[in-house]
């Protein structure tokens, strides 16, 4: 059996549980409207919980990565 990220994603939330993925760029139509979501939804609808953010100064450079969820989806499973 192949395991997938889509598999192990379906497998974890059948039975219930959460499941948090990394979403690239590269991922280009998916990275759009997730991006838009985050960009024109007010930060009062999103819980300050489900931010995090993190900076790190290494290697030269400062790298600032902030991260955000959200459980509201039905918009984006019934687009993709």
């Amino acid at each position: 059996m192949v395991n997938t990220q889509k598999k192990s994603a379906n497998s974890i939330v059948e039975k219930g549980g959460d499941y948090l993925s990394a979403l690239k760029g590269k991922q280009s139509s998916l990275h759009d409207d997730v991006t838009l979501f985050f960009e024109n939804t007010p930060k009062s609808h999103i819980n300050r919980s489900n931010i995090h953010k993190t900076t790190d100064a290494e290697h030269g450079r400062i790298e600032e990565r902030e991260v955000m969820s959200c459980h509201d989806i039905d918009w984006l499973i019934k687009d993709h």
